[in-house]
């Protein structure tokens, strides 16, 4: 892959295989790979430096959260706060487990008032997450949100399906419904754009300051842990002489944690 096309894409296949890095699985040099939007793609195997596991699992996390916020699904919160926090080392293993149980504790009790996915993501979030699981559990959110969204014209468009041809659909692109493709469509598209959001660009490295100011640090911290502090930042980085990084907080609304430019505000990676 190419920065041009990394900067462009809208899928998120060929960009998590270029964050696997050289080496990494069974396809250690190159491959091909077609994209029903932009034809055959030659996917090589990129930089030396791999994407890390935090970054990995703060994607999926996101993923997540962005489910919870279309849906108004509010247990994938706690879901995606608690692998937040695994993620930064605030949780371990165990304690991942133990808000896991409970959470599914929590929705059987309520399942007879309301229904939530939050237990399937919390399912899947237990195991390790690298790159290509990473784009794993975002394809499983993508997915379930098309069928929360187009569940009902699936019904309209297919009302004589069967429990094979939902089978079938799960391997073949899902099913022929316009309406279910083009969600999935769009939520991939956001997918992808939200990975560009936490990996930044891998071509072009931000160098990180050697020492940024006590207040961009401050600030930082203070919206990595949900203050509405986006504008107070973009200004200080703009007094600070970091236009370009200000940029980012003026047009992006939502810094998921993971988000590039909090992490090298930060000493994140």
């Amino acid at each position: 892959m190419t920065e041009k096309e990394w900067l462009a894409c809208e899928e998120l296949l060929p960009m998590l295989y270029h964050l696997r890095g050289p080496g990494e699985g069974t396809n250690a040099a190159s491959t091909s790979y077609h994209s029903p939007r932009y034809g055959r793609f030659i996917l090589h195997a990129g930089p030396s430096t791999h994407v890390s596991s935090r970054k990995c699992q703060l994607f999926a996390a996101a993923c997540i959260r962005r489910y919870g916020y279309l849906t108004h699904d509010v247990d994938c919160f706690a879901v995606a706060t608690a692998f937040e926090h695994f993620a930064d080392r605030l949780m371990d293993p165990k304690e991942l487990q133990d808000a896991y149980l409970a959470r599914c504790q929590i929705m059987m009790q309520e399942a007879a008032t309301r229904s939530s996915q939050a237990a399937s993501f919390a399912h899947f979030l237990m195991t390790p997450i690298d790159a290509q699981g990473a784009g794993g559990k975002a394809t499983s959110a993508a997915w379930m949100l098309a069928w929360a969204r187009a569940g009902e014209s699936v019904k309209q468009t297919c009302p004589d399906a069967d429990e094979e041809d939902h089978f079938a659909w799960s391997f073949f692109g899902g099913p022929p419904d316009a309406y279910w493709q083009e969600t999935l469509r769009n939520e991939v598209r956001e997918q992808s754009e939200l990975l560009r959001h936490i990996i930044g660009n891998p071509f072009r490295s931000y160098p990180a300051a050697a020492s940024w100011p006590a207040l961009l640090v401050d600030l930082a911290r203070q919206l990595y842990d949900g203050g509405e502090v986006r504008l107070i930042l973009h200004d200080a980085l703009e007094d600070a002489g970091r236009a370009d990084l200000a940029e980012h907080f003026r047009v992006e609304d939502w810094h998921p944690k993971g988000c590039w430019v909090l992490d090298s505000l930060l000493g994140k990676t």
